[in-house]
């Protein structure tokens, strides 16, 4: 498995489903890795600058679901609680451990935290 690069950016305190699909370049449109029987899946988010410390961490049944094993898709679910008191860059990543207990990480990227106006409007 080769992972994929994901940038993006969200508003504090918005949801946001992050679909991967894994695939054996790393490529959206590559062949897809069936990820039945995974043992683990698990993403984090963290600071890019200085110590690097984990701001949030999402594992499989706690935030990750596969929605389709043979297609190699899984969600990741951000929920409202998770970005509200977060603003800047970060950096994140997701791994997989496959039922033979290989460990691969099949993303990567930046991840923009934008402050929010309306927080207080609602």
């Amino acid at each position: 498995m080769t992972h994929q690069v994901q940038d993006f950016s969200i508003h504090a305190g918005d949801d946001l489903i992050i679909p991967v699909t894994v695939t054996e370049d790393g490529t959206p449109t590559g062949t897809p890795v069936d990820i039945t029987g995974a043992l683990l899946i698990v993403w984090a988010l963290s600071t890019r600058e200085g110590t690097i410390a984990r701001v949030l961490t999402k594992t499989l049944g706690e935030g990750i679901e596969v929605t389709d094993a043979s297609g190699g898709v899984f969600e990741v679910t951000i929920d409202t609680e998770d970005t509200r008191d977060l603003s800047g860059r970060y950096q994140h990543q997701a791994r997989i451990t496959d039922s033979g207990g290989s460990k691969s990480t099949v993303m990567s990227g930046l991840v923009t935290v934008d402050p929010t106006i309306l927080e207080d409007a609602e």
